[in-house]
């Protein structure tokens, strides 16, 4: 019988079949014992039902979420720009050219343009209005004004700060403070009374291809920092920074996020054989875990702490695919380690305030090309 790739050669068939036959031997030993393994368990490198590279998964299919306490219950497509969720769920902002700022319920209805000269925002930590970048950069110092406006469009005032990256504000809910950039120094100020302060001894990354250069835990005391492929954690009451892991991928892509209660930090690393892992540090401890590794080559990326039940949402792309066909979008437990992937296909991931909504993008085919978002229930 031929076998393809198998040539016995003449003068050597009996050595080359015995060769063979210890060859199966070994092969079948080792699924034996391979199958002899307790079911349920992961062993490091693995992540169960996770697509490779040439998978015949349908694209947006959801996975294997029936055993889990997270699942996936709808994706849709989102047509009023690229959405960012409140605090509280109830509304979104997105940008959009051409209309500036639009605000709306967070279920898409009632979208209105609330400031068309709008080029960046951020929430305040109550959601009733937004931090918002308008006009033109100065021509001297490329600076944007700030104003807060309500949500309602009731009032809008200015504020002294000014920022040149109004892509990078960011709120800081507990704290009740927006962060934003100038420069390269990082600067919070006080929603309530206005009062800015400027980080001492932070220096922010203004490398343009740096999506997420800093990221402020939610209570405001520590700051996480990206710096090429470099990741640190400063106290920005002492001063003092601690270096986590210096072998980020060049890609980045928004690899680390804090817990709601801004004791853990989660960041994508490379293992020491060139794998992608999760790590979550501890600052209380000042210790890391592993909590996840990928069995292939590729990029954990848009990592983010669900403020439910200690679940971390992330995606996965694997090398060597485009980013959005081989994406798998996926949620493990950092407690119990329960592992599960919610569904496939996309480019980007950011995770509402509340957990609920997965917002990404899909490029690739004409119908479903634009921004989608994906509910998820506990």
């Amino acid at each position: 019988m031929y076998h393809p790739g198998l040539v016995l050669r003449r003068g050597n068939h009996w050595r080359q079949v015995l060769l063979l036959a210890a060859a199966l031997t070994a092969v079948l030993g080792g699924m034996i014992l391979w199958l002899a393994r307790p079911l349920g368990v992961l062993e490091r490198g693995e992540i169960r039902n996770a697509p490779q590279a040439g998978s015949s998964i349908p694209a947006g299919q959801r996975i294997d979420t029936a055993s889990t306490a997270i699942s996936l219950v709808s994706q849709q497509k989102w047509d009023v720009g690229n959405p960012w969720f409140s605090p509280d769920g109830a509304s979104f902002f997105a940008l959009i050219n051409g209309s500036g700022l639009v605000v709306g319920s967070s279920d898409g209805s009632g979208a209105r343009v609330l400031d068309p000269n709008a080029i960046g925002a951020a929430w305040v930590p109550d959601s009733t209005a937004l931090t918002v970048a308008v006009g033109d950069r100065s021509a001297t110092s490329g600076q944007i004004a700030l104003y807060t406006e309500a949500l309602d469009g009731s009032s809008k005032s200015r504020l002294t700060a000014q920022t040149d990256a109004p892509g990078l504000m960011q709120v800081v809910s507990a704290a009740g403070e927006v962060a934003y950039l100038s420069g390269t120094s990082l600067h919070m100020m006080s929603v309530g009374t206005r009062a800015d302060t400027v980080a001492q001894g932070v220096t922010i990354d203004r490398d343009p291809t740096n999506d997420e250069p800093y990221s402020i835990a939610p209570d405001g005391k520590f700051v996480a920092l990206m710096q090429g492929t470099t990741v640190s954690v400063t106290d920005l009451a002492t001063g003092v920074s601690r270096r986590l892991t210096s072998a980020i991928d060049g890609r980045r892509w928004a690899p680390y996020s804090w817990s709601s209660d801004g004791l853990k930090l989660a960041y994508a690393d490379v293992s020491s054989n060139g794998f992608p892992e999760i790590v979550v540090y501890d600052r209380q401890t000042q210790s890391s875990t592993v909590v996840m590794t990928a069995n292939q080559h590729g990029i954990y990326a848009g990592i983010s702490w669900s403020p439910t039940g200690g679940w971390l949402v992330f995606a996965f792309h694997p090398a060597g695919n485009a980013p959005e066909d081989g994406a798998s979008y996926q949620a493990i437990n950092v407690s119990s380690g329960v592992h599960s992937i919610l569904f496939t296909s996309g480019v980007g991931l950011r995770l509402s305030p509340d957990g609920h909504r997965i917002t990404f993008t899909r490029t690739v085919d004409p119908s479903r090309r634009g921004s989608w978002v994906a509910s998820l229930s506990y």
